[in-house]
């Protein structure tokens, strides 16, 4: 369950994810996951994860990994 949306991306065959899950015990979470051209998800087994105690930090990691796989020719 998520407790909150900070961002969500589709770009290049990829959906990046930025997201307080109720899970993770107040750890804000960003995934990607490969999608197809409709932008779907056709795997959710998580191609880059990693957590953030603040929101703002989570906010700069997305674009950070926004970066990365615009640049990735998978």
């Amino acid at each position: 369950m998520i407790v909150e949306i900070v961002r969500q991306t589709y770009i290049k065959g990829f959906y990046i994810s930025t997201v307080l899950p109720k899970d993770t015990i107040g750890l804000y979470e960003t995934m990607v996951f490969k999608t197809n051209s409709n932008n779907e998800v056709i795997d959710w087994t998580e191609l880059y994860v990693n957590r953030f105690k603040t929101k703002e930090e989570a906010k700069i990691n997305h674009n950070e990994v926004i970066s990365i796989f615009e640049g990735e020719n998978i």
